[in-house]
């Protein structure tokens, strides 16, 4: 659980040097920190159940394009964020992302690989 936490943080902070002073990224990294001392596992079964369970087999096979391309509005409805608009920080991200640099879009991706690889070791404990 310490390792996800950390990783989670390390990728808000490597993309706060790709995108510096976003807000979205700076509120999520304060989240991150407020959990990670309340309650650390919500982070780790959250990533689990609306990122790992639904999407490892495109983040395994490295297709960062689907996620530019597809459509979270099914999932979303589900998710509970607490007045947040998650679309469109959802689209802002995409249009980051959009013009992230190959070597930065497989930086991404080898967080998020890391991060379900961590939360499946979790769970199949």
């Amino acid at each position: 659980m310490t390792n996800f936490v950390e990783q989670i943080l390390q990728l808000c902070d490597d993309m706060l040097i790709v995108i510096p002073r976003d807000s979205d990224i700076i509120a999520a990294k304060a989240y991150i920190h407020g959990l990670k001392t309340i309650n650390p596992k919500l982070l780790l079964s959250s990533w689990h159940e609306h990122v790992t369970l639904l999407y490892k087999d495109q983040i395994d096979d490295n297709n960062f394009d689907y996620f530019l391309k597809a459509d979270y509005n099914s999932h979303l409805d589900k998710v509970d964020v607490s007045g947040q608009d998650v679309h469109a920080i959802i689209a802002k991200i995409r249009n980051n992302a959009m013009v992230f640099s190959e070597h930065t879009q497989q930086t991404l991706l080898k967080y998020v690989q890391n991060l379900c690889n961590l939360t499946m070791l979790y769970f199949e404990k």
